[in-house]
């Protein structure tokens, strides 16, 4: 009920951002997958380069500022006793570690979403709504936690700019929330046909990795869009089945 509620306000307010496919009402993986897969053959057809980077965010539900999302949703106007349930529903939560018959003292949670929980999904998708407000120089998606932007462009080193611009962006919304990318399973990826070198992309003043193959929302993309990766990995689940 509750869960069901907050959806309405959220939907009434047209709160969250039209680039959250995740758990969104007639939205699936599908949507942005058909998005990136357009804008590479697109890339490919106008012999552009296409620089994607795919976004992690470490321990993302446990990492939620929980002070910050209450101040979100009294900034959005949500009154009355739904702010003041969900503000209980993240109050003085603890945990506890059982190994064997051994059971931890409990320890307080400062922050974090309750894993498991209906309405930690939506408070999760308004704890992030705002992580792409103001890269305007980039097409940016997410599917719940998994991010991915591009930008496309005849000069790579454009491109690039434009990149590293919404990286910078990133970095100062990261500072701000308290959730953190991972610098080591995030990875870029330069979709063309043409010869490329490797790119100097930073986030938190250290490199991003360069992938040539990259697993994103269940498909596997290669830098050139033939597929064979993804057949593969397909082919090897069919057999073990």
């Amino acid at each position: 009920m509750v869960k069901n509620r907050l959806m309405h306000f959220l939907n009434t307010n047209n709160v969250i951002v039209n680039y959250q496919y995740g758990f969104q009402k007639a939205k699936s993986t599908l949507d942005p997958l058909t998005h990136l897969e357009y804008a590479i053959r697109d890339t490919i057809i106008k012999a552009d380069y296409l620089i994607v980077v795919f976004l992690d965010i470490e321990k993302a539900y446990d990492m939620v500022w929980a002070h910050g999302l209450l101040q979100e949703l009294f900034d959005l106007g949500l009154r009355g006793n739904l702010p003041i349930f969900i503000q209980n529903f993240l109050s003085n939560r603890t945990l506890q570690v059982k190994i064997a018959n051994f059971i931890s003292t409990k320890y307080k949670l400062e922050n974090g979403l309750p894993q498991g929980s209906i309405i930690s999904v939506v408070l999760f998708l308004i704890a992030i709504n705002k992580m792409f407000s103001k890269c305007d120089k980039t097409i940016n998606q997410i599917f719940c936690d998994d991010g991915a932007f591009w930008s496309q462009h005849h000069l790579l080193d454009v491109a690039e700019r434009s990149i590293q611009d919404t990286l910078n962006h990133l970095t100062q919304w990261s500072k701000e929330t308290g959730l953190k990318f991972s610098v080591q399973k995030s990875t870029y990826c330069i979709f063309t046909h043409r010869k490329t070198q490797n790119l100097t992309l930073k986030l938190y003043n250290t490199d991003l990795p360069r992938s040539y193959q990259v697993k994103y929302l269940g498909m596997t993309f290669d830098h050139r869009l033939n597929w064979t990766k993804h057949i593969r990995i397909l082919k090897e689940k069919c057999q073990k089945d």
